[in-house]
């Protein structure tokens, strides 16, 4: 997760520093250093990290285009709590 994954992931779920703070069981004042590239513990990071991805937040790899992040597509009832991709274009439309 970068700073700017983590700008990302703040702005897809509609949180502030204080939100996710309280989510993740850091201070602000971590989450700020974080932000700034400052030194921050590997063991905060994830906390941070997985308190966003409990939020709904999928991290991309850079895989080109650099790294990202997306919401996670909810479940639709049926399906098991297995997530479905959104239909394209060319997808017959559901019965």
């Amino acid at each position: 997760m970068t700073p700017v994954q983590l700008d990302m992931a703040l702005a897809a779920v509609k949180w502030g520093v204080r939100d996710l703070a309280a989510q993740a069981g850091v201070s602000m004042d971590t989450i700020a250093r974080f932000k700034r590239r400052e030194s921050v513990r590997p063991r905060t990071i994830a906390a941070i990290r997985t308190a966003l991805e409990n939020a709904g937040v999928e991290f991309l790899d850079g895989n080109g285009a650099g790294p990202g992040v997306r919401l996670k597509v909810p479940p639709t009832p049926g399906d098991a709590g297995k997530a479905k991709a959104p239909a394209g274009p060319d997808d017959p439309p559901d019965a």
